[in-house]
């Protein structure tokens, strides 16, 4: 099966909204989603969401929005929300 290269708005509003991203609602998913597809240096967009943008750019600006992070291992995690947990 061949890998897309290149996802489209309605594809990601869906994506936003579950783990990691957990973003709460589908207007904010849908206005994030916009963001990372849509190009920025427009000063007028129309709405499509059947516009798509390269996944290598999506990850870049997505980076940028996002800034530093560090994905940790299921182990590391439930590590981490133990010692939450304790603290409370």
């Amino acid at each position: 099966m061949k890998r897309k290269n290149v996802a489209k708005i309605c594809e990601l509003v869906p994506t936003l909204m579950e783990e990691p991203f957990s973003v709460q609602t589908e207007e904010k998913a849908l206005l994030l989603a916009r963001y990372l597809v849509e190009d920025n240096n427009e000063s007028y967009i129309e709405l499509d969401l059947k516009k798509t943008n390269r996944l290598a750019t999506i990850q870049s600006v997505f980076k940028h929005v996002v800034g530093p992070y560090v994905i940790l291992t299921h182990e590391e995690e439930k590590k981490i929300k133990e010692e939450i947990v304790m603290v409370h």
